[in-house]
């Protein structure tokens, strides 16, 4: 007898291997139902940066969406819906010392990936992330931890990363989550501080 929906659940990837001990991205995709991007994999320090595998067919197989590498560990992915849905960011802690945080850009469905952002070696934490899918060239970033205060405030592009600039005040702590409203009218920032809100 097949098992009542709700019932129970069933794998579709492993981890499999002892260098990465969990998974800690799972992303659904905004508006195709089949499809996750996950950082599940098999990774150690020569693959300098997790990796994000994709599945289009809800779990049953799998594919490469952002290659090792990169020098960043994923922490937030956005895009996939709007007036370029090819378009994705992704906003990455460093993968070691001596290795910048970044939020890094693809205009065609994963298939390449460039910087759009390098922070400073000082910004040690990177999370934050929020874009504007109506505008997809407006995006907002803000360092999760730093110990300098110079450092601190979310960080507008309006150019797909290519120029950025600080947006409102900096002191405002460490951002560990950025949220646009659905109207376009807020920008909402989770801080060690509290929750902040910018309108525009």
């Amino acid at each position: 007898m097949p098992a009542r929906p709700g019932s129970k659940w069933y794998e579709v990837s492993q981890v499999g291997s002892p260098c990465i001990p969990t998974t800690t991205l799972l992303i659904a995709h905004p508006t195709d139902p089949l499809r996750l991007m996950t950082d599940a994999g098999w990774y150690s320090g020569r693959d300098f940066g997790h990796a994000l595998q994709q599945t289009r067919d809800g779990g049953s197989t799998w594919s490469q969406f952002l290659p090792p590498g990169q020098k960043v560990n994923p922490c937030t992915l956005l895009g996939g819906q709007g007036a370029q849905p090819n378009r994705w960011y992704l906003v990455g802690n460093p993968f070691g010392s001596g290795v910048s945080a970044a939020v890094l850009r693809s205009g065609d469905e994963g298939a390449t990936w460039n910087a759009a952002l390098q922070m400073e070696p000082d910004v040690q934490r990177l999370c934050a992330g929020a874009y504007d899918p109506t505008n997809p060239d407006t995006i907002w970033t803000a360092a999760s931890q730093t110990p300098d205060p110079t450092l601190t405030g979310v960080r507008a592009s309006s150019d797909g990363g290519h120029t950025w600039s600080y947006l409102g005040t900096q002191n405002i702590g460490w951002v560990n989550a950025l949220v646009r409203a659905a109207d376009g009218s807020v920008l909402f920032a989770a801080t060690n501080e509290g929750i902040r809100r910018l309108g525009f």
